[in-house]
């Protein structure tokens, strides 16, 4: 039992006891399209507004109901706030309702993300 408790004790020794500050992740908000919006096209606009954390941002992944659909690894503007637009092809996805999530990472791998609901038509 005494060696188990060192170990536990060198264990806890090199972890970070803490909660991780909101403030100190990045952050994601889908400004276009709007929750529950339909969307139709080739060359439909998404609206991100992207804030960093601690660390610079180090990519940005999109998710169609949990499948990937696409990343951009940057490179970012080192900057606290970024707006950028991304063009999102419908066509190359079947008709009906979507989960789209939207997650930004930082070079540490701190992560949000945001999901909204769309509906694709195309037909």
């Amino acid at each position: 039992m005494h060696r188990i408790s060192i170990v536990f004790v060198i264990l806890l020794a090199g972890m970070r006891i803490g909660a991780v500050s909101a403030d100190s992740l990045p952050s994601v908000e889908i400004i276009k399209p709007p929750d529950k919006a339909t969307l139709a096209g080739s060359e439909v606009t998404i609206k991100l507004n992207l804030k960093r954390g601690e660390r610079a941002l180090k990519r940005v992944e999109f998710f169609l109901n949990d499948k990937k659909a696409g990343i951009d690894s940057g490179p970012f503007r080192d900057q606290d706030e970024l707006m950028v637009d991304y063009t999102f092809n419908t066509k190359l996805f079947s008709d009906g309702e979507y989960r789209l999530t939207v997650r930004v990472l930082d070079e540490a791998d701190g992560k949000s993300e945001q999901t909204i609901t769309v509906v694709i038509k195309n037909r």
